[in-house]
């Protein structure tokens, strides 16, 4: 609910500073989403594959299509002349999704895990990188505008 809530705030926040470019459905919504989505799947195993597949390979036909209504653009039906500076649609991004538990079901397959961990632990790069996913969401929040404000300064 966290992570859907700031997706709120910013589609707010972009519908008053860029109502051109508002953030309807972006990543923090799908994420906010997908856990929600996901619970269910996570006991069909292998059939999170042909499940993601498909899921994809819906979004990418809905990718190339506009609507004339836009109630639907979460699934990914986008109207015409639809843009904004975030969009990740439930298709085909929750099929990501899916391949994602089906990958976690194999590798950690009856709860255990199936595979030897690198031995990295303690090292500067290993630290660094525990520092990024420990901090993901506040760093994913704060590029957004300092991306937005850099294309803006562009010529």
């Amino acid at each position: 609910m966290k992570i859907f809530a700031l997706g709120l705030i910013i589609t707010a926040l972009t519908l008053l500073l860029f109502p051109q470019e508002t953030i309807w459905f972006g990543v923090l919504h799908l994420i906010g989403v997908s856990v929600i989505l996901a619970f269910p799947f996570l006991k069909f195993k292998r059939l999170n594959v042909l499940l993601g597949f498909l899921i994809i390979a819906i979004g990418l036909v809905l990718w190339n299509l506009s609507f004339g209504f836009s109630w639907l653009l979460p699934l990914g039906f986008q109207p015409e002349g639809f843009v904004s500076f975030d969009y990740f649609p439930i298709l085909p991004s929750f099929g990501v999704v899916l391949l994602g538990i089906a990958l976690g079901n194999w590798a950690y397959a009856g709860g255990k895990r199936s595979f030897k961990p690198l031995k990295i632990e303690g090292s500067k790069p290993a630290r660094f990188i525990a520092f990024l996913g420990k901090h993901s969401l506040m760093i994913y929040v704060l590029h957004q505008p300092a991306i937005i404000a850099l294309l803006l300064l562009m010529p």
